[in-house]
Parts: structure tokens; sequence; C-alpha cells
């Protein structure tokens, strides 16, 4: 990206509101390169499409970095646009943006969920598919989110009160890792994130002020949940949990995930999202906090003869 368009969307950064994955200071920490296009005319920037470069096998691939569930193009509607004008608006527009892209070879890309025009990208070879996560309304009133809740969690939610202390994390950022990675681990599954990645965003993030990082202790001062989540003015995302299976709480996460409601609502934050799952267990789980359904889109296109057999390969 050109050093007047990096400027340029810095200033865009700082003037609108723009979802936390979109900003530099995160980009500048979960990925060494990226880059944004934007369209704007004399009322404004209309839309902006940003997104991260990686380099591998002399391969140019375009995708969300790790802990980034949502990348791509966002737009900016007027209030009461109508779905088909709005779609016609999100056609031109994703064309400019599109056409503004640098070359790349690979591009798998999960967008935002108020983004569901997957024809844009099917009509260009894209494969896609649809994901879910729950919004919880925080607009609501607090005892109306509360009782939205499933009643098997509120009743863990009132057991984990009445035995766990709610804290700051920050001092055990290292047990979070530990906790986290063990998790994955245990499942068989390869960890997919480094100690200083998980450190370098929960360090910058608090610094901004703009994360709930909370852990839940027993009365012996062990861990038994942590809790991350970033934040922007309009939406909370749940972005990790762990729990320490040494001083596991069935009400944990719910206590933790339900403070995190009330921490987002009197700051002021209207939404708060789930980040998603496909797995059975977490969706359900997820699901039992009363929240709306969303869907969002995974697309995706390879254009390299090496990255398809790479990934021959590792099927």
């Amino acid at each position: 990206m050109s050093i007047g368009r990096k400027a340029r969307y810095l200033e865009i950064a700082a003037a609108y509101s723009l979802p936390v994955f979109f900003q530099p200071w995160w980009l500048d920490s979960v990925v060494e390169e990226w880059g944004a296009v934007f369209v704007e005319d004399e009322k404004g920037v209309q839309a902006v499409w940003v997104y991260a470069i990686e380099k591998k096998l002399g391969i140019t691939l375009v995708r969300n970095p790790q802990l980034t569930p949502y990348l791509g193009p966002f737009f900016f509607h007027p209030e009461n646009l109508s779905l088909a004008k709005r779609l016609l608006r999100e056609e031109k527009l994703f064309s400019e943006l599109y056409e503004q892209l640098p070359s790349w070879s690979f591009m798998d890309v999960m967008t935002v969920p108020s983004f569901e025009n997957f024809l844009v990208f099917h009509h260009r070879g894209f494969s896609h598919s649809q994901r879910l996560t729950y919004y919880v309304d925080l607009s609501q009133e607090k005892r109306a989110i509360l009782d939205n809740i499933h009643s098997k969690q509120r009743y863990a939610i009132r057991q984990a009160e009445k035995e766990l202390q709610l804290v700051d994390a920050h001092p055990f950022t290292g047990q979070f890792y530990d906790f986290h990675r063990e998790t994955f681990e245990s499942k068989g599954r390869h960890y997919p994130y480094s100690k200083s990645l998980l450190e370098n965003i929960i360090t910058t993030a608090g610094e901004r002020n703009q994360s709930y990082f909370k852990a839940v202790v027993t009365r012996n001062n062990e861990v038994a949940g942590i809790a991350f989540c970033v934040y922007d003015k309009q939406i909370m995302y749940l972005l990790l949990t762990a729990t320490n299976k040494k001083a596991r709480h069935n009400g944990a996460v719910a206590l933790l995930i339900k403070e995190a409601f009330l921490y987002a609502k009197d700051a002021g934050i209207r939404f708060f999202d789930f980040e998603g799952s496909m797995d059975k267990g977490i969706e359900q789980f997820f699901r039992s906090f009363g929240g709306e359904r969303k869907t969002y889109l995974h697309v995706r296109k390879n254009n390299s003869k090496i990255w398809k057999f790479r990934e021959w390969l590792r099927k």
C-alpha cells in the first residue's frame, strides 16, 4: 500500500466508526503486512476494504490474520436504505473496491456479519459458505438481558457468584496462554497461537482501553477461568476463553460472559458478539445466552497451482 494511501486510511480509521479488527493498531498487532482500499466522494467515505497479505512459496495470500474473525469489505450505508437499493449500492462499491486490490494468488476471507451479499463474490468465481455467530442486544434493560439467558446457565452463574471472585486477569496472562493451549492439545489439535502474539494483543488492547480481560478465582486464589474480549464503539467481541482443569467450575465462563454483558452495557456498547463457532457444543453454549443468530460469509478463491497442490498434500 502506498504511503499516501496508508496515511489516508489512518485518517479514515480515526474519523469513522470501524470494527476493532479494521483499526490500524489491531492490524499492526496481528500481521506484518496489511493494506486498505476505499471509496470516497464529496459526501465522505462510502466503503473500505481492509486486507492482510502474506507471502509463502512465492505466492501472495490474502486472508484473515490470526485472532481476526472479520475483515474484507465494509460499507457506510445511509440510514433507512431499502434492501434493493442497498444491494445495488453494495454491488457498485464492491466493484470499485475490488479493482483497487493488489494482485493475489489465494484469498480466504471471513467478512463482517452486516455484509451478506455473497453474489458479488460468486460472480467473480469465489466459493462461499455461511458461518454463525450470536448477537446479544445490549440496549435492552439489564434485567431483560439476564432473563434471556437459559435457566441452566443462570443457575451455574448463581453458583459461581457464591464461590468465585471476579478479578483483573492481566496478572494471569501467562496462565491464560497455558490454559488455552492445553485445551487445544487435549483434543489432539495443533495450537496455532504464539505466546508473544497473545501477550502483545492483550497488552495493546488494554493500553487502548478496548478490552475486557477478566478472571474468576477460587477462595484459594486459584484461577478457574479467564475471558478476553475486545470492543469498538458499537460491539464487544468474545475473542477467547480458557479454564483451569485443576480448578474447574461449571459456571466460571458463564459468569465471565454475564459480567462482560454488564461491563459493555455500562460502557454504552450496543451489541455483544460471541464471534461464532461451528463446533456443536460451543455453538449450543453460546446460543444459551439468548442472542440473535447472525450469519457471516466465508469466501475463498485459489488461483495458484502451487497452493492447490500444497492444500492437496495436507488433506
